[in-house]
This record gives C-alpha cells, structure tokens and sequence, in this order.
C-alpha cells in the first residue's frame, strides 16, 4: 500500500466457526499471480526487486490456521484492494 490506504478487520462467528476477514485499499494482486500466493518463495513479478522478503509470510500464516483446523483463503484481490479470510473451527 506504500505506508498509505487502510486495513479493516471483520470478525464473525456462527455455530461451529470463526471467520476473519482481512481487507486493505491497496492495489490488489494480478488474477494471474493469485493461484501462486499461497505457495512457499513465491514473490509476485511487481514486488521481486522492490520490497524485501522471502515469500514466505502466506505459506505460512495458511500452514499455521490449517494445523488449527482451519482455513485461510484469497476473497477477492482488484484495484481496490485484497480481502483474505481466516476460518477457524469453534
């Protein structure tokens, strides 16, 4: 987001789940990165050369909600942002 935009929270809950929704108003993911997101050293094309990390922040935040029992998927990525959500079991 270049240290501007914003990122909301939404927590919800049914009977047997706990889903958080992560959004922020940055310029969202390429559809053609999106399948690779979640994979260990994956970096996307725009961001190799421009900001530090290993690519490995999404393999492991999804591995750690999954040895949880639980799940964390891409909502939606376009130009107006991201929107991951974390589903955890009650």
């Amino acid at each position: 987001m270049n240290n501007k935009g914003d990122i909301f929270i939404n927590v919800m809950e049914n009977n047997s789940q706990m889903m958080i929704e992560i959004s922020d108003t940055g310029s969202g993911i390429p559809d053609a990165e999106q399948p690779f997101i979640f994979e260990r050293l994956y970096r996307g094309e725009k961001k190799k050369y421009k900001i530090r990390g290993l690519g490995l922040g999404l393999a492991l935040s999804k591995m750690i909600v999954q040895a949880h029992g639980g799940d964390l998927v891409l909502v939606k990525s376009n130009n107006d942002g991201t929107t991951y959500r974390i589903t955890l079991p009650k």
